[in-house]
């Protein structure tokens, strides 16, 4: 009986242990569970901690970077007003000028004339000959006046203040500035015509230029116009003309741009040298340069405005004075003395 007792005391004993070692396991395996899902929490938070401080980061250097952006266009506006109202009173202030400055201007008559006036491309003695469809067009031009001087640097400034964006096209510039494109001008020429009073120095030039643009998205074409300047031989740059709006299209030479130009007056005979500075529609910084620096063909053109353009006939006048009496009353008395002796 007791040898029975003990046998099942042995057995309880066992089955005990068991059951313990069977919940020591579970309680392991519960704590092992609990401490993966706590390092899957302090990855989440870890996770969660370095994406807000990313955001904020993004947040900060975004908002710099519009601070910046508008603190540059307030800028750019504030210099732009200052020179240009300093400009205007300059221009209020000053004298009117002596000469009065009057053009007249085609611009890209090429096509259009040369294909009519097959003698375009005649010259004689060296010197270009004006097409006659080109002539009456430019007799037919209404006279253009630059009543005032105005220097190149005093001339942007006026335009950027007529061209400042607004806040819609401010966004539209930034969105715009990804868009890369090349500009320049490849080569630029000059002509010389009508020079009546045959002393070298002509009324009448045109210039024809190439301008060029490369884009790295594959559209090789841009609307740009140009600003053409004149310097006589000492001076600054003075403003000249600005063309009309058109299209070029890569590195393709049949864009050319020609401007024929007469000067109507203002303009002492001299030596002006020529620059064209080439802008982008919509844009208010130039794209690409040249000048005389670049090109001889833009160097001291021997030019003059027609009131220095005039053609004297030298007239010679016999004037009768005493002597001449005097003379046909020795031949009338020589012929009444042979008639009495006769």
């Amino acid at each position: 009986m007791n040898t029975e007792i003990t046998t099942q005391h042995s057995a309880n004993k066992a089955r005990l242990l068991a059951m313990k070692k069977q919940h020591k396991g579970k309680r392991g395996a519960i704590k092992q569970l609990l401490r993966k899902r706590q390092a899957n929490r302090q990855e989440v938070h870890w996770f969660k901690f370095v994406a807000c401080i990313w955001c904020l980061l993004f947040i900060a250097l975004t908002a710099e970077a519009n601070e910046q952006t508008q603190h540059t266009f307030t800028s750019e506006e504030a210099v732009t007003e200052g020179a240009t109202t300093t400009i205007a009173n300059q221009l209020l202030a000053a004298k009117q000028p002596s000469e009065f400055q009057q053009i007249k201007v085609i611009a890209d008559y090429t096509r259009e004339l040369q294909s009519i006036d097959n003698d375009s491309n005649s010259n004689i003695n060296g010197v270009n000959q004006l097409p006659s469809a080109a002539n009456q067009k430019l007799s037919e031009a209404p006279l253009l006046p630059v009543s005032t001087r105005i220097s190149r640097a005093e001339h942007q400034a006026a335009k950027a203040l007529s061209q400042l964006p607004t806040s819609k096209q401010k966004i539209e510039i930034k969105a715009a500035r990804s868009f890369r494109q090349e500009f320049s001008i490849f080569d630029a020429v000059t002509r010389l015509f009508d020079d009546i009073d045959a002393d070298g120095f002509f009324r009448t030039f045109s210039v024809t230029f190439d301008a060029d643009v490369y884009t790295y998205n594959g559209v090789n074409e841009a609307l740009v116009y140009a600003d053409i300047y004149l310097r006589q031989s000492g001076r600054d740059w003075e403003y000249f003309y600005s063309t009309d709006n058109f299209m070029i299209f890569g590195e393709s030479t049949d864009d050319q741009y020609e401007v024929l130009s007469t000067l109507a007056s203002g303009y002492q005979t001299d030596h002006y040298d020529v620059l064209i500075d080439l802008y982008q529609v919509g844009y208010s910084n130039i794209v690409a340069t040249y000048s005389s620096d670049d090109s001889s063909s833009l160097y001291a053109l021997p030019l003059e405005s027609e009131n220095y353009d005039v053609y004297y006939e030298e007239e010679i006048h016999v004037h009768g004075g005493s002597f001449a009496w005097f003379g046909l009353a020795i031949i009338a008395a020589m012929l009444w003395r042979g008639r009495s002796q006769s």
